[in-house]
């Protein structure tokens, strides 16, 4: 691809008993509306759940990667979706999130295993780096120690506990 950055969104609304109806938006704007499937989705047999794949062979595959995907409860309306537009990736609207704070290096040393992290920081903040084997609320801890700024990036080297093969990580202001 060209490197083109798109935001695309699609809703599904069970709510019409007897039909879903599907709605597509790109860049913040509707590109598709009331795309009715004739039923629900519960009816359909997914036993492959892919992203950037047909379940067809005769259909091509995505050329391009995934800056992040976001499933909801519920169905976004035209306000919200915009609002998701204008803030990008890696920003939840309506969540408060430092100014410039953006994780912009991950590296692992294969001899060693560590891994280091590197963030956009701001001069004088303390951080916290936080670890966990799922990516489910309630289940990060605080490694030991906080990292102190070192200007406006700022890195932390982690040896991940032996033998454990998952490991999320995250950096927090305290």
């Amino acid at each position: 691809g060209d490197g083109t950055l798109v935001h695309t969104v699609v809703t599904i609304d069970n709510s019409i008993l007897g039909s879903t109806v599907i709605n597509y938006w790109r860049d913040g704007e509707l590109a598709t509306t009331n795309a009715a499937f004739p039923g629900n989705l519960s009816q359909i047999h997914d036993v492959n759940n892919w992203l950037g794949r047909s379940n067809w062979s005769g259909d091509g595959n995505l050329a391009g990667t995934f800056d992040e995907f976001r499933v909801y409860d519920g169905v976004l309306n035209d306000a919200a979706v915009k609002a998701n537009t204008t803030a990008g990736p890696n920003v939840v609207p309506g969540s408060p999130a430092p100014a410039n704070f953006i994780i912009t290096s991950v590296t692992r040393n294969p001899a060693t295993g560590e891994i280091t992290l590197v963030w956009a920081s701001e001069p004088g903040k303390t951080y916290v780096v936080q670890q966990s084997t799922t990516l489910g609320t309630g289940s990060w801890t605080d490694l030991p120690g906080s990292v102190a700024s070192a200007g406006t990036s700022t890195s932390v080297a982690i040896t991940p506990p032996v033998g454990q093969l998952l490991n999320h990580y995250r950096i927090k202001l305290p």
